[in-house]
């Protein structure tokens, strides 16, 4: 891999520059632009900024309330993780959607994501969410981590649910 381009590498790119042995001018072969170019377009890619994961959580809360689970499955890799204190888990986009339809029949209107927490770096990232429905009574948090793809849109390639609701076991109590 060809390392970064220093500035002086970026102003003469395809301009004559002096050369270090002769002191002449010379033209920078088209070599090296691209060696370069190639260069900025790899390290562009990993500094490209990570989306506004609550757009795309604003897309999936829209496919609950409108009932349609094969939109909320799109929003996961083909090959995906989904865990839930719900339902069995889930492994790869058929059984998520299978699962979404259970959970999305009929719509649920009053269906909530929010992103609490995010990060990552290059093509993964993680978000910490918040979810609810049904007036509140269900409600927990979600842990997914995001993959961009080579289309270079984001989507969930695990993702694990907490239930709110659950008694917390504090481990073994003293007699």
């Amino acid at each position: 891999m060809v390392g970064q381009p220093s500035l002086k590498e970026w102003t003469n790119c395809g301009r004559f520059a002096p050369t270090a042995d002769q002191g002449q001018t010379a033209l920078v072969g088209s070599k090296r632009w691209y060696d370069v170019f190639r260069s900025f377009k790899v390290w562009a890619r990993f500094m490209d900024p990570l989306p506004d994961f609550q757009d795309l959580l604003d897309r999936m809360t829209a496919s609950y309330r409108a009932g349609d689970a094969a939109a909320c499955a799109a929003m996961f890799t083909l090959d995906a993780q989904l865990y839930s204190p719900y339902a069995a888990p889930a492994f790869g986009r058929e059984a998520i959607e299978a699962l979404h339809h259970e959970w999305t029949h009929g719509g649920v209107p009053d269906k909530k994501l929010q992103v609490l927490q995010s990060g990552g770096s290059n093509d993964t990232a993680w978000t910490l969410n918040a979810y609810s429905e049904d007036g509140g009574k269900v409600r927990g948090n979600s842990l997914a981590v995001w993959q961009r793809g080579r289309d270079r849109v984001w989507r969930i390639r695990i993702c694990s649910l907490n239930d709110d609701q659950r008694e917390v076991n504090h481990g073994p109590t003293k007699s």
